[in-house]
């Protein structure tokens, strides 16, 4: 199986701060197929990609996108992001808050068609409720060693919404839970190039991995030979 290289927040090289337009550019430029990036929402109610919940001690829903902007220039919109990336490669956003899930997917679907992203979140409500308002979206779920047992319990005994895709740090496979997903799986976050290895030359079960090496992880893949 051909494993799908994911940047994780960008390609950043030592050189790029993580989730900026630059790591993203870097991304299409070394050719991963697809950026991974996170999703918050402002004070005025503009997506704004970045990983924390709050920025130089604020809360990003505290904020406006021009305070955001003028504490960090470099935190880009989605639109931004969404602008620069269309027709050039695959997007996996995840959702960090409870979100405007219909202001999100219009402003989404206004640049890039259904089979162009994925959609993740740790909440299952909320990847349930994407579904819910586009079936053609993919959605996946993310599992960590706190929520993983728990969640898929639920999925499995009680029989719930089922994601298109599982994201699973990627210490869940060393357990036997995996076993029982019937969706693809994507890992995250693959840093370790004796793991790397591990999982994309010498592992099926995998269909993408996620990582801040993507370069080293495609050039592994791309050059392997039996």
């Amino acid at each position: 199986m051909r494993k799908i290289i994911v940047a994780h927040r960008g390609a950043k090289s030592n050189c790029y701060n993580e989730n900026t337009l630059a790591a993203f550019q870097n991304a299409m430029n070394i050719n991963a197929d697809m950026i991974e990036l996170d999703v918050r929402v402002s004070k005025d109610r503009i997506f704004t990609v970045y990983h924390d919940e709050s920025l130089q001690l604020r809360d990003i829903r505290s904020l406006t996108i021009n305070d955001i902007k003028t504490l960090n220039e470099e935190i880009p919109t989605l639109e931004e992001v969404l602008m620069l990336t269309k027709g050039k490669i695959k997007l996996d956003i995840e959702l960090k808050d409870n979100i405007l899930i219909d202001e999100f997917l219009k402003l989404l679907l206004k640049y890039f068609s259904t089979n162009n992203f994925i959609i993740t979140s740790f909440n299952l409500k909320v990847i349930k409720a994407l579904k819910e308002r586009n079936s053609e979206i993919e959605v996946g779920l993310l599992l960590d060693k706190n929520n993983y047992q728990d969640m898929i319990e639920q999925i499995i005994k009680l029989k719930l919404f089922k994601p298109d895709i599982y994201v699973l740090e990627y210490e869940l496979m060393f357990l036997n839970y995996y076993k029982y997903l019937d969706k693809p799986i994507f890992l995250w976050t693959i840093n370790d190039k004796t793991l790397l290895k591990q999982f994309i030359i010498n592992n099926d079960t995998v269909a993408g991995i996620i990582t801040d090496y993507p370069e080293l992880a495609l050039n592994m893949r791309d050059n392997f030979t039996i």
